[in-house]
C-alpha cells in the first residue's frame, strides 16, 4: 500500500494495484494448495483462520487501493491513514498465524524425524536378526551336510586302514544311493576281489 501511495502517476498506481491483486491471488492459491497437506485438527483450524484473516485483509486492501486510485488521498489523508490502521490487526493476525503454522511444521518435522529414527532402528534390528538367523541356519545346514559326507568317508577310511593292516574280511555298509554309496559299493567289490586273489 505504501508503494501505491508513493506512485506518481495513475499508470504506476494501476500497475501497483495489479501486482497487489496478483500477490493476493497467489497467496490464496498457496493456502488452497497447502490445506490438503495439513493433517492435524489444530493445523486445519489455523489454516481456516488464516484464510478468514487474509480475506479480511484483502478486502481492506482493496478498499484502500480504490480510495487511492480515486484520488481520495489528496482530499482525505486522514481517511486513508485510518484505513491503513484498520488493516494492521488483520496483518498482525496473518503474521501470527503464519508463525504458528511454521512452528507446527517444525514440531511435526521433529516428530517425524524421531519416528523415522525409531523405524530405522526397528528395521535395522530386524535385519540383524534375519542375518543372524540366516547365518545360524547356514552353519547348521553346513554342519549337517558335512556330517552326511564325512561320516561315510570316515567309515571308508577305517575300512581301508583295516585292509592295509591285513584284514580282508572288512566291508562297508551301503545304505545310500548317491556317489558315496557307489564309492562304498566299489570298495566292497574291491575288497571281495582282494579276498579271492589272496585266497
Amino acid at each position: 500500500a505504501n508503494n501505491l501511495l508513493l506512485a506518481e502517476t495513475d499508470e504506476q498506481r494501476r500497475d501497483m494495484q495489479e501486482r497487489l491483486e496478483m500477490y493476493a491471488q497467489k497467496f490464496k492459491k498457496n493456502i488452497k494448495k497447502s490445506q490438503p497437506l495439513i493433517q492435524s485438527n489444530e493445523g486445519k483450524r489455523l489454516m481456516a483462520e488464516l484464510e478468514v484473516e487474509f480475506d479480511k485483509f484483502a478486502l481492506q486492501q482493496q478498499e484502500l487501493t480504490k480510495a487511492v486510485l480515486a484520488g481520495e488521498m489528496v482530499t482525505s489523508r486522514a481517511t486513508i491513514d485510518e484505513m491503513r490502521r484498520n488493516m494492521q490487526p488483520a496483518s498482525d493476525n496473518i503474521d501470527t498465524l503464519l508463525h504458528k503454522l511454521a512452528r507446527m511444521k517444525e514440531s511435526n518435522g521433529r516428530e517425524f524425524y524421531k519416528e523415522s529414527g525409531v523405524i530405522y532402528a526397528d528395521t535395522r534390528n530386524e535385519m540383524l536378526l534375519i542375518i543372524s538367523l540366516s547365518i545360524i541356519i547356514g552353519l547348521t545346514l553346513g554342519y549337517i551336510i558335512a556330517r552326511l559326507i564325512s561320516t561315510p568317508l570316515e567309515r571308508l577310511k577305517q575300512a581301508a586302514e583295516q585292509i592295509a593292516a591285513g584284514n580282508t574280511e572288512v566291508s562297508v555298509d551301503v545304505n545310500r544311493h548317491d556317489e558315496l554309496g557307489q564309492l562304498a559299493q566299489s570298495f566292497n567289490t574291491m575288497t571281495a576281489q582282494l579276498r579271492v586273489s589272496i585266497g
